[in-house]
Parts: structure tokens; sequence; C-alpha cells
């Protein structure tokens, strides 16, 4: 709250905090993890995790089972990896887990629609799967960034790989991403300390007021940082 966050941290998936050093990290964060707890309930039996990376939501989870896939070129530690993914097959047989969970990983795939019809395959009929994706953010892991995905294009992958969308929600909303924008743009242009510390704290008024203002009752959003998806087959 007080320093640059340790991204990976597995307490910065699992209880993120809102301070001057982490308005964009909370901003992302916290949704996802409101989006895994809602869902975890349906998110049972034998669970695969589709890019688990470290496993940073196991511990949310009622599966009976969690396997966790990524690739090669994944940038975590593989202890947490059941299985190596080869970017195109998923390496399970047909119908063969109960539930998925795919948390920020479609943008890093070359063919987000073809990974979404193997989550179909391996899929048993009447499980679910939770999606999440980022759509205004900085390039990642690169260069394994291709995509962004509006509404509209994480309903589209659903349809065409036949699966029912449960629900949709936005990873914040107007006020939300000029907030993370400005952050971002920040931290590209001054990082050194302590003149950055004396910044954030100066603009920590105007940020609570910024969120304030996304907390209000809103219209539909035009744009959002992200979006956390339901589905099921």
């Amino acid at each position: 709250m007080f320093s640059p966050p340790n991204y990976s941290a597995s307490e910065n998936f699992l209880a993120p905090q809102l301070g001057p050093w982490t308005v964009f990290l909370y901003l992302h964060r916290k949704p996802i993890l409101n989006a895994v707890t809602e869902a975890a309930p349906l998110l049972r039996g034998r669970l695969l995790d589709v890019g688990c990376g470290n496993k940073p939501y196991a511990s949310l989870l009622h599966c009976t089972e969690h396997v966790g896939v990524d690739v090669e070129q994944s940038p975590h530690r593989r202890e947490q990896m059941d299985k190596i993914y080869d970017g195109r097959t998923l390496p399970f047989d047909d119908e063969e887990f109960d539930s998925i969970l795919c948390t920020e990983v479609l943008e890093h795939c070359l063919d987000p629609q073809h990974v979404v019809r193997e989550m179909w395959r391996v899929l048993k009929p009447g499980g679910h799967a939770l999606i999440t994706i980022p759509m205004v953010i900085h390039h990642h892991e690169e260069p394994w960034d291709f995509q962004r995905f509006t509404r509209y294009g994480m309903e589209q992958l659903a349809a065409q790989a036949q699966l029912k969308v449960v629900w949709v929600k936005a990873r914040g909303r107007v006020y939300a991403v000029a907030l993370a924008t400005f952050y971002s743009a920040l931290s590209y242009t001054l990082s050194r300390r302590p003149l950055i510390d004396a910044i954030l704290w100066a603009i920590w008024p105007v940020s609570l007021i910024v969120l304030w203002c996304e907390s209000m009752r809103q219209p539909p959003t035009p744009i959002s940082l992200g979006w956390q998806m339901l589905v099921q087959k």
C-alpha cells in the first residue's frame, strides 16, 4: 500500500489493497477476485486452470482436483503446472473436466477462438467456465501480448464455441479506466523515488474522489478495463 507492489505476490490476488501505490493493481485485481469468489460454487469437481501460472486463486475454489496447464514460455514458476500446453491442443481427453478457470490468458493467445473451443471440448456438458480478460491495459508479458476484447468480443468467443453466457461483468467503468490510464502514464513518466512517492501522495485525495465517482450509479459503460464472463456448456 505504501511502496511499489509485488504484482506476483499471493496477497495481491487474494486481498488487493487500495493505496497510493496500488491504485492500478487494485482496479484490475479486485474485480477479478470478486468474479472468482462469485463463480467459485459453480467451479467444482475436477477443474482445469488454463494458463494457471502460480494458481493464485486455488484457495478460493471448492473443486476436488485443481489441474493446471500453461505454456513452455510462461514467466511463472513451473511448480504449479501439471501439464505443458503447446498453444493449440489442450493435452486432455474430451469432456474430462467439470469446470474451467481461465484468468488473464486469452490476450496472450494468437488464436483465442481456438483456445476457447478447446475449453469447450474438454469441458463436460453442464460444466461452467470463468474467463477473464483485460481491455484497457499496458502491454505486458511482452512480446506475448496480442489481443484485447470488448464485451461483444467476449460474447462472440462464447457463441463461436457453443457456450452459453451466464453473465458478463465489466471491470470498472469510465472513471476507473481514466484513473488507471493516468496511473499507467505516470509510472512510465516518473519512477524515481522519493519524487514518485510525493506525487502519488499529492494526488491521492483526487484519486479517492474519482473512485467515489466510479462507485456512483451510472448508465451502461462505453468502456472498461476488462471483462469477467461465466459460461456454461
